[in-house]
């Protein structure tokens, strides 16, 4: 089972790395200029993607700090997301494109939906509430920039 999900994982393998840049949040009717820091990076030999994420504002304040892990589950042949953040989790599915991902919270008549580009060493992520008839609004969004690619979340080595 692991080598099938060695390989399924490996479908993300451009995320990895340590990524930086901006983005904005739609709060109130007024757009919120962040800044964005993510790491991303296999464990569990490869079973496994960890995708961690901080936003702050233009004073230096996290608004968000989420944790994803992403996983290929062998026996239903598909991907599902674990995302926790502001004191929420839940489990979702998570569909990989052939430049990135969407995954969804909630349904088409009420939700989120996140969809992510990542190509040339840039990662695009645009996230939208949904409604009866489709989306309703763009919520958030950010572009990143890879400063490296890293071995994050590393491996542990007993002493």
């Amino acid at each position: 089972m692991v080598a099938i999900q060695q390989k399924a994982m490996a479908r993300l393998n451009e995320l990895e790395g340590h990524w930086e840049g901006t983005g904005s949040l739609q709060e109130g009717g007024l757009e919120v200029p962040l800044t964005v820091e993510l790491l991303s990076g296999k464990m569990l030999d490869g079973a496994m993607q960890l995708i961690e994420i901080r936003t702050r504002d233009s004073k230096g304040k996290v608004q968000l700090h989420g944790v994803n892990s992403i996983v290929y589950n062998t026996f239903q042949h598909e991907y599902a997301i674990q995302a926790h953040a502001g004191g929420l989790y839940g489990d979702f599915s998570f569909r990989v494109t052939r430049d990135g991902y969407v995954w969804q919270l909630g349904n088409d008549d009420q939700g989120l939906r996140y969809t992510g580009v990542v190509h040339g060493g840039t990662w695009t992520e645009v996230t939208e509430k949904l409604g009866p008839g489709g989306v309703v609004e763009r919520i958030s969004e950010f572009t990143l920039k890879r400063i490296s690619r890293s071995e994050w979340p590393g491996s542990c080595v007993a002493h």
